[in-house]
């Protein structure tokens, strides 16, 4: 389906199967087993899908926002629409990440040895606070916390917050203002990052301004083109080339800070929607990981933090029964879930996934939708009373 940009567009279709593929990207990437393609660098790298995500998001906020926020009404109920869409999973999530270290201490309490105490280290009880006000992404803690990939949700939601200020403060400079932002958080992390662009529970806030207002800006000047499908895919293809070649050796170096940069022209070329890739993606699978992508992202970490990573350390505990292996990885030890070798552990795969997926789907269904819903109607009465 195509669209112009003065057309009423509910959704970019090619950039939510993009989307939807990038997250069950990083998902894979944080399993930590030893299958076939646990080395391989555009797998342990994909943490960059992140900044896509940003990026991402920046665009689409932009194209939905950036004319109805005017004022500070207008700034309260978008605020209230983007805390429905983040809060009610988030929150969802760190209950049953909570209810599992509660467990964990009954098994202890009953004379198990764990292979660590219930609620210490990434599972401090002083770090739900921070966790539920969407603090984890600002170095307030010295370790990432409970629900490990969620310090990009809170790093958005301040990002969100700066976005309707500097529209409401800014007006026709938010461009250059959006400029300035994206120099500054660069220059912050390049100063003191020391992972380069993957910064998380100690700067993830600047990693998510640079990549999102890079959204703003290729919002402020995409448009629809006329391409032909044949010129179109040509251009898709040689963007995706790149895209793969960027992920696979920029990963850990300082070329990862070209990221937002890489991402602002995908998102550029794919919003367009008129090459063969984007028909793919417009595919039902595609679109089915689309819609999921968030629960994909946020609700992971049960499966990789809970079920595999200490489910498998405590069976060992209790059996004797080996179920990780150390591997070396670039001179870092890892303990990795191995089960029946390569091939049994690449099983383990598929049923992590499945998982995955399947609890994606309830909780699209069952948290995200309703409580969408409900904010957003909230949102309208406030702007009715307004």
């Amino acid at each position: 389906m195509k669209y112009s940009q003065a057309t009423t567009r509910a959704r970019f279709e090619t950039l939510d199967g993009f989307r939807g593929i990038a997250a069950t990207a990083v998902a894979f990437m944080h399993f930590q087993a030893l299958h076939h393609f646990y080395s391989a660098d555009f797998v342990r790298h994909s943490f960059l899908f992140v900044d896509f995500f940003f990026v991402l998001s920046g665009f689409v906020i932009s194209f939905a926002y950036s004319k109805r926020i005017t004022n500070g009404l207008s700034s309260l109920q978008f605020m209230v629409r983007r805390f429905g869409r983040l809060a009610p999973l988030n929150l969802a999530v760190l209950l049953v990440l909570i209810l599992a270290q509660c467990a964990a201490l009954l098994v202890s309490n009953a004379g198990v040895t764990l292979p660590k105490p219930p609620f210490t280290e990434n599972w401090d009880v002083a770090a739900i606070p921070t966790n539920i006000f969407f603090l984890q992404a600002f170095g307030i803690h010295d370790t990432g916390t409970w629900n490990l990939p969620s310090w990009s949700i809170a790093a958005e939601f301040w990002a969100y917050l700066t976005f309707a200020i500097v529209l409401i403060r800014a007006r026709s400079l938010y461009i250059f203002v959006s400029l300035v932002l994206i120099a500054v958080a660069i220059f912050v992390l390049i100063a003191l990052s020391p992972d380069y662009i993957d910064a998380t529970y100690d700067l993830g806030y600047f990693r998510c301004v640079a990549g999102f207002f890079a959204g703003v800006i290729v919002h402020r000047f995409w448009r629809d083109n006329s391409l032909s499908k044949f010129v179109a895919t040509i251009l898709e293809i040689i963007i995706l080339s790149v895209v793969v070649i960027f992920v696979v050796y920029a990963g850990g170096t300082p070329a990862s800070f070209a990221a937002p940069l890489i991402f602002a022209i995908v998102v550029w070329v794919f919003a367009s929607e008129r090459g063969a890739i984007s028909s793919l993606l417009r595919g039902t699978v595609c679109q089915s990981l689309g819609r999921w992508s968030y629960s994909i992202y946020m609700v992971h970490s049960i499966y990789y933090l809970v079920v595999f990573r200490n489910g498998a350390r405590v069976i060992e505990k209790i059996t004797d029964y080996s179920l990780l292996e150390k591997f070396m990885y670039k001179g870092d030890v890892r303990d990795l879930l191995s089960v029946g070798g390569e091939y049994g552990t690449d099983m383990i795969v598929l049923v992590y996934l499945a998982l995955v997926f399947s609890t994606a789907w309830l909780s699209y269904r069952f948290i995200e939708v309703p409580a969408r819903d409900y904010f957003n109607n909230v949102a309208n009465r406030i702007g009715r009373s307004g």
